[in-house]
């Protein structure tokens, strides 16, 4: 082996004096290497997409967009299949309007900040990545700050906003966070906030509400610390106003493990449409002999409690968290009256009578309210609010550090994606607003109506969109 290592040492001592002796004027001789013909084919199929690209990705920024599967780009562990070339489309147009644009709008020019900055290479496949040993789908990665790549393409639904951020948007400004803390590291305090409380193996077994009373944006925020900070830049980007103060308002709460809460009990509460994140979460199951299920073990929000653990309203009065138990009515001949409806499992609902003495109880996530029997709304925050507590103080150290690398405002970067999420309007002083739908959420500006410059107009604002890309078909 050292023979051969010295003789290879030789040989490249002999072939670098070779070319240090040549002069800089001589003929090397014709490259092996030729020139690539990059002029595109106006009678191809996909003309259209791949001159958009040329134009609006690979010329201003330097940057591959890969919508055809690569096979030697994309994970080999998965079985994947490519995204199509409508829903491509639909990417490309929507990537550039929802993440591009803004970066360049507000990080300066965007010949410096995306040149120095965004991934070289963009890859959009159409299938999820599903890991069969924990049953997570990966949605998007990052790789060493030079590729994002996205998953679930031929999902897309752009009527749904939602949809378009939690599976595309939120991830893609996910990615690109690790590509800034890559170049510029957060500060290292960052990660003595939740120090030993990151679980890589266990995150997706954490519900949401209960990752938020512990200072994690989300399961996944509690995955490292890194994933942690990227989970706050960007759900706080993609998140409209409302949704992100019920988030906030539910990390107020502390959380309890409640032992021995009876199964009926339970299923009463989640059959009468009381949302889990209220109720809480059963996280162990008792049965008895024959394997009928009796307790459960149940995770929920912490509250006031008495002597004996019942929950205590701030007038002091005692009520009960959930159904209660309550008289069967009977008629003369003692047989159960029915009400004429029946349960989600289809049995006929017994009529009952309240007693004196029991009643139930839930809370909004929103407000962080009780609605007592009576119907009386009463305000019992948890003493505690770690979780709220944490978020903030993640959150401005993530604002400075964005800041001062960056020149970046974050506050600005979540205006300006909630402006071309969803319609704006102006009222009587010219304060700016989101007009809400019947359901009072924002309304998606993607599938509103709109007219252009020039008049013309599109039933959707994403038809707008998707002929950026279709009027190079038509001007070939």
């Amino acid at each position: 082996m050292k023979k051969t290592i010295k003789t290879l040492s030789l040989a490249f001592i002999a072939l670098a004096t070779s070319f240090g002796a040549m002069s800089c004027s001589e003929e090397l001789g014709e490259t092996i290497f030729p020139d690539v013909d990059e002029t595109l084919d106006p009678n191809s199929y996909t003309y259209a997409l791949d001159s958009y690209i040329k134009h609006e990705y690979n010329e201003p920024y330097n940057i591959s967009f890969l919508y055809k599967l690569h096979d030697v780009s994309s994970d080999m562990d998965y079985n994947l299949i490519p995204c199509s070339y409508d829903k491509s489309i639909d990417f490309a147009v929507l990537n550039k309007y929802l993440w591009f644009d803004i970066y360049a709008k507000l990080a300066g020019e965007k010949e410096v900040f995306l040149k120095k900055y965004s991934p070289r290479i963009l890859h959009i496949i159409g299938s999820p990545a599903v890991n069969p040993s924990t049953g997570t789908i990966k949605l998007g990665e990052a790789e060493g700050g030079k590729k994002i790549t996205l998953y679930r393409g031929n999902g897309m639904n752009t009527a749904d906003i939602d949809q378009l951020n939690e599976f595309y948007f939120k991830t893609m400004h996910h990615e690109f966070g690790h590509i800034l803390h890559q170049n510029h590291l957060y500060p290292n305090d960052y990660r003595l906030f939740n120090n030993g409380q990151y679980a890589p193996q266990d995150w997706q077994n954490t519900p949401d509400s209960v990752a938020l009373g512990r200072g994690f944006i989300t399961p996944y925020a509690s995955n490292t610390v890194d994933d942690d900070v990227v989970e706050l830049f960007a759900n706080y980007i993609v998140k409209d106003d409302e949704t992100w103060n019920q988030m906030m308002e539910c990390s107020k709460f502390d959380w309890e493990k409640t032992e021995s809460v009876p199964v009926d009990t339970f299923k009463n509460c989640i059959g009468n449409g009381v949302s889990r994140d209220l109720f809480g979460y059963v996280i162990d199951v008792v049965k008895d002999t024959q394997g009928n299920e009796t307790s459960y073990t149940v995770q929920r929000k912490s509250i006031s409690r008495d002597a004996v653990g019942r929950p205590i309203l701030t007038d002091g009065t005692v009520v009960f968290f959930g159904i209660a138990p309550k008289d069967t009515i009977r008629n003369e001949e003692g047989e159960i009256q029915y009400t004429g409806k029946k349960d989600k499992d289809g049995n006929p609902i017994p009529q009952t009578k309240d007693r004196d003495d029991y009643g139930w109880t839930t809370r909004s996530v929103a407000d962080s309210s009780y609605i007592d029997v009576t119907g009386k709304i009463v305000f019992n925050h948890a003493s505690g609010k770690i979780g709220y507590d944490l978020l903030q103080q993640k959150l401005t150290m993530i604002k400075n550090w964005l800041k001062e690398y960056f020149e970046l405002d974050l506050d600005e970067l979540h205006k300006e994606v909630q402006r071309r999420q969803y319609l704006t309007a102006t009222d009587e002083e010219g304060n700016e607003y989101f007009p809400r739908d019947v359901w009072g959420r924002p309304i998606n500006r993607l599938s509103a109506p709109y007219t252009d410059e020039s008049g013309k107009s599109y039933s959707q604002f994403i038809d707008y969109l998707r002929y950026q890309v279709l009027k190079y078909k038509e001007n070939k």
